[in-house]
Order: C-alpha cells, then sequence, then structure tokens
C-alpha cells in the first residue's frame, strides 16, 4: 500500500511541475480594459432576445418571424465572435509573441525577431478617429512596427517620463520588455538594437514622440 501510495503521489508531483512549466512558457498581457467586456452585451443580447421571439413565434406558427429573428441571431452571433477575437489578451511564448488582431489575422512574431518594444505619441489628423495618444508598438529586427490594439495613455506628449511609466499602458510595455529581454538574453536584438529609442517615421506620420520602457523619451525623427 505503501509503494502504491508512493508512485500516486509522484504522478501527481509530476503533473504538477508539467503544469506549472506549461503555466510558466506562457505570458498573458491584458491589452483591452474589463469595461470593454460591455461590448459583449449588445450582440448576446441580441442573440438572447432573438431566440426568445423565435421560439414564441414557432409555436404561433409564424415562420417568416421565425426566420427574420434567425438571421437577427446569426448576426449577433458573429458579432459576439468578432468581439471575442479582438478582445483577446497578447501573449507571449518562449517562442514567439502574439498580437490579437484589429481584425481577423492574429500577428505572431518571432521572439528573436522583436527589436523594440515601446509607445508613439500618435496626434489625431482627419480621418483619423483614433484620440491623440500614447500608443504601444513593437518592432521588428528589419525597422517595420506592429500597433498593440486597446492600450493607451490619453496624456499629453510633453508629460513627464515618469507618468507614462505610471500608466496602464506604460506599465504593460515595461513589463513586456522585461520578459522580451530575458527570453531572448543580453546580446538579443531588444537589448542591442533597441528600436523603439530610434523614434523613425516617415515625414507624412502623425507620429511626434516616443516613449522607452527604461524612461528614455523625446521626439520622432525622420
Amino acid at each position: 500500500m505503501a509503494a502504491c501510495d508512493g508512485v500516486v503521489w509522484e504522478i501527481q508531483a509530476r503533473g504538477v511541475s508539467l503544469l506549472q512549466r506549461r503555466a510558466s512558457g506562457r505570458t498573458v498581457f491584458r491589452t483591452m480594459p474589463w469595461m470593454a467586456v460591455l461590448f459583449l452585451a449588445v450582440p448576446l443580447g441580441v442573440i438572447a432576445g432573438s431566440v426568445t421571439i423565435m421560439v414564441k413565434a414557432s409555436g404561433a406558427d409564424q415562420p417568416a418571424v421565425v426566420a427574420l429573428f434567425a438571421v437577427l441571431a446569426l448576426i449577433g452571433l458573429a458579432l459576439a465572435a468578432f468581439f471575442v477575437r479582438v478582445m483577446r489578451p497578447v501573449t507571449l511564448t518562449r517562442s514567439a509573441l502574439r498580437i490579437p488582431p484589429s481584425g481577423f489575422k492574429t500577428v505572431v512574431i518571432p521572439l528573436n525577431d522583436v527589436a523594440g518594444v515601446g509607445l508613439l505619441y500618435c496626434v489625431r489628423r482627419p480621418p483619423d478617429r483614433s484620440p491623440s495618444a500614447w500608443y504601444v508598438y513593437v518592432w521588428r529586427r528589419n525597422g517595420s512596427v506592429q500597433r498593440v490594439n486597446g492600450l493607451r495613455c490619453r496624456k499629453p506628449a510633453d508629460i513627464p517620463s515618469s507618468q507614462v511609466a505610471a500608466s496602464r499602458a506604460g506599465r504593460t510595455v515595461r513589463r513586456l520588455d522585461s520578459k522580451i529581454r530575458a527570453g531572448q538574453g543580453p546580446t538579443g536584438n531588444l537589448a542591442t538594437l533597441e528600436l523603439q529609442k530610434q523614434g523613425r517615421v516617415g515625414p507624412t506620420d502623425n507620429l511626434v514622440a516616443f516613449w522607452s520602457p527604461d524612461g528614455d523619451m523625446g521626439p520622432t525623427r525622420y
């Protein structure tokens, strides 16, 4: 009996250890505020209401009404699926950084390809609907950038670096920077290139300032 208990305990210990290793290999960064979940209430309400009416109309032998609200339920389902996909968090594994899409395609950047993490201040210019704010960006080794939707700091461009660092976007970027540096090592692209500090943009871009997780900030350059 003691031998059996020992085997069971060893299996459980190995299972817990395996789960811990799997969990430690994946870090989640919440980019959307929890209030964004309220957006789901609209399509979910449409689905629930449509199903209720469909059931009543079916009992009353009203096929036209059933068909109409079946379409509305499908539209609500599609919207709910879209919101759930867009609201997914940024995830970092030992091999890649996965950024949720602004549309339907998830952006996957190999961990070793990340060469910069920081914020850029975007000035609103029509017809752009995004407000003027600090937005999170990730730089690849070739200089291309990927914006991380859902994270922004609405403070002005000329505030002290410490205020940007204290914002939700700043705290998330510093954590992301730390995790990627640890994964790449001291000779990785993020540690050696730090492209977020170069702040290079095109002459027609509305990105006017950069902020780095180490507190460095300044105007962008052409």
